[in-house]
């Protein structure tokens, strides 16, 4: 038996932590393992799209963490702890909810702040909730805030007693800090834990995008191997557009005069893609040979 910082005081629990040797030797991380639960995994999937309680009017969901990864079993995280991950967003959007996967919450806090390129910085955004079960849980913010795709933020988790169901079996693992709630004396950075469970809803960037634009994806045989492009049609001159390739490999385009952009990649793999238009949205499928 442990006492983990950030738990002190006379109302403090001790919890069966992992082995000391992390953090050489010291044991000053708010996410317990119980040893009694570490063989067990729970058999369940969460889906992405699992929870779908009333968000915000007019948001969607645009990216997530690990959301559509099975729990792991066996894990428990400290309450009285904000933890905050640095989360590099993949769209440009305005942010309106972050939803977590967690058992029962009576009371919690959930925030975005400024990355300073070391601990976490100013709150830009927060919501106090709660929940009476596990699954994806959160609030809405009272006012959106502009997410720019590449760039880093922390999003932070604050629970009033402990709480489990929070993390995803493998994935990415983020980095990140974690301080008694409301202080700023951060400890970390660590990741051994970072494979937290998250989704990000708001409504997306439509930029320069009017509703008129049509997109044809295709494949041919190259002397590069299999090439998939996209092409793009009625788009508004000059404006900029992001194409991207199954989810992941992305081309910014600059849309021509006569409201034309493509893009290519090559060589693709044999089997079926999907070309997007981030921005509009947008999407069609193809197959290469």
């Amino acid at each position: 038996m442990s006492l983990g910082p950030g738990e002190g005081g006379s109302g403090a629990r001790r919890f069966r932590r992992d082995p000391p040797e992390r953090n050489g030797g010291i044991d000053n991380n708010p996410h317990t393992r119980k040893e009694t639960q570490i063989m067990l995994k729970r058999s369940f999937m969460v889906l992405a799209f699992g929870w779908m309680a009333t968000a915000a009017l007019g948001s969607e969901y645009i990216e997530g963490v690990n959301d559509n990864l099975p729990v792991e079993g066996g894990w428990t995280a400290s309450g009285g702890n904000e933890i905050a991950y640095r989360w590099t967003a993949q769209n440009s959007f305005d942010l309106t909810e972050i939803r977590w996967h967690t058992s029962r919450i009576p009371a919690g806090t959930i925030r975005l702040r400024e990355d300073t390129g070391a601990a976490p910085g100013a709150v830009l955004r927060s919501v106090n909730f709660s929940a009476t079960d596990t699954g994806w849980h959160g609030a809405p913010f009272t006012e959106s805030y502009a997410i720019e795709a590449g760039q880093t933020y922390f999003v932070t988790f604050y629970g009033s007693s402990d709480y489990t169901d929070y993390l995803a079996q493998g994935g990415v693992h983020l980095t990140y800090y974690w301080t008694p709630n409301g202080q700023q004396n951060w400890n970390g950075p660590f990741d051994w834990a970072g494979h937290r469970m998250i989704q990000f809803w708001g409504d997306r960037d439509s930029g320069d995008c009017t509703g008129a634009e049509t997109l044809k994806a295709g494949c041919r045989v190259k002397g590069c191997g299999n090439m998939v492009k996209g092409v793009m049609k009625n788009g508004v001159p000059g404006a900029s557009v992001t194409f991207r390739l199954d989810g992941g490999s992305d081309q910014v385009v600059v849309v021509n005069a006569n409201g034309k952009a493509k893009a290519k990649w090559c060589p693709a793999s044999s089997g079926s893609h999907t070309v997007s238009v981030v921005e509009c949205p947008l999407s069609q499928s193809t197959s290469c040979p």
